[in-house]
C-alpha cells in the first residue's frame, strides 16, 4: 500500500460564520487567534467595512475547519492477509 497525504475528497469541512463588530486591532487578533487555535482552519472568506454606527469596523469572516475522514492506519495492518 502506498501512503499518501489526504487529498480535499479524503477530507471533511466544517464552515463557522462569525460577524464581528469593533476595532480593526482587535478584529483581525481574534481571526489569528481562532486560526491557531482551530486545529486544521484555513480562512475562506473575510469581508471588513467601516461601521456606520462607530469609529469601529464590521467584520465578516468565514473559517473552514478541515478533518481527516481517513480512518489511522493500524500498525500491523500491512502484515494481515487480504
Amino acid at each position: 500500500m502506498i501512503e499518501r497525504e489526504p487529498t480535499q475528497s479524503d477530507l471533511g469541512r466544517q464552515d463557522f460564520r462569525l460577524e464581528l463588530r469593533g476595532s480593526y486591532p482587535a478584529s483581525k487578533q481574534l481571526i489569528a487567534d481562532l486560526l491557531v487555535t482551530i486545529e486544521g482552519s484555513t480562512l475562506r472568506s473575510l469581508r471588513i467595512q467601516r461601521d456606520p454606527a462607530s469609529a469601529g469596523v464590521q467584520t465578516t469572516v468565514v473559517i473552514a475547519a478541515w478533518q481527516s475522514t481517513l480512518q489511522p492506519r493500524q500498525a500491523n495492518a500491512a502484515a494481515a492477509p487480504r
